[in-house]
This record gives C-alpha cells, sequence and structure tokens, in this order.
C-alpha cells in the first residue's frame, strides 16, 4: 500500500508533467482561449476538487475529459453525457 504522503507529493510535482502529456499537440479549439496558463489553472482546480469529493476516477482521467471536450467547437449542437455515480460524488 502507498503511503498517503507520498501519494499526495507524487501527485503535485507530476501536476505539470500531466497537463504538457495531455495538453500538447491537442487540437482545442481556439475560441476557448486555453493559454498555458490557463491550462494549468484548470489542472490545478480539476486535482483540488479531487481532494474534496471521493470518486471512483483520478483528477488525470478527469483532465483528460476535459481536455477531450475542449477539441469541441461550442457551436456544436449536442449534449455531452457523462454516466456513472460512485456514490454520488462523495463529498469528504
Amino acid at each position: 500500500m502507498v503511503h498517503h504522503g507520498f501519494q499526495i507529493v507524487h501527485e503535485f510535482l507530476t501536476l505539470p508533467l500531466t497537463v504538457v502529456a495531455l495538453f500538447y499537440n491537442r487540437r482545442i479549439h481556439p475560441s476557448y482561449g486555453m493559454t498555458w496558463r490557463k491550462k494549468f489553472g484548470l489542472e490545478w482546480r480539476i486535482y483540488r476538487n479531487s481532494t474534496q469529493v471521493v470518486t471512483a476516477t483520478s483528477f488525470k482521467a478527469h483532465l483528460a475529459m476535459a481536455a477531450k471536450l475542449l477539441e469541441v467547437p461550442p457551436e456544436q449542437e449536442g449534449a455531452v453525457v457523462e454516466c456513472g455515480s460512485f456514490l454520488g460524488g462523495d463529498p469528504r
């Protein structure tokens, strides 16, 4: 079992690498205005939320979903549906 403190340090140190891996060479729609600063800010908010709400997926999976969604033009009609409930996203 991984020590919880080590896991937190590891996640914090790999945050920048994760955002580069997920956003480098992505075709993010330009109308979102996603600068590198905004990408890192988005990653930080997703990570912070993952420490407050217990979910079955990691913050990296949530960030990957966000990166993919940013490829969709805002004028695209339709809906995005994420189906799943793990204890309803149980807040700690």
